[in-house]
């Protein structure tokens, strides 16, 4: 659904301790949000933002990192720019 910017994730877990097998799941509700949303949102909230692009582990996909700080605390050299 447009403008719908939430997801759950179900994680399913096996766990065996000795010869005792059980089952754990784990629920968590993500946001999903384009890069200038994000960037907005940190602007709004007096924070400044920068993405780096990671390296990919599956060609087709990317793989940003999202760097928030306080607006005004940006440092150059980080070593990290894109």
């Amino acid at each position: 659904m447009p403008g719908d910017h939430q997801i759950e994730v179900l994680y399913l877990f096996l766990e065996r301790e000795g010869s005792r097998l059980t089952t754990r799941e784990e629920r968590h509700s993500l946001g999903l949000f384009a890069r200038r949303e994000l960037l907005a949102w940190a602007g709004e909230n007096g924070l400044s933002g920068t993405f780096f692009e990671l390296d990919r582990w599956d060609e087709a996909r990317e793989n940003p990192l999202l760097l928030l700080r306080p607006s005004g605390s940006e440092r150059a050299g980080t070593g990290m720019e894109a």
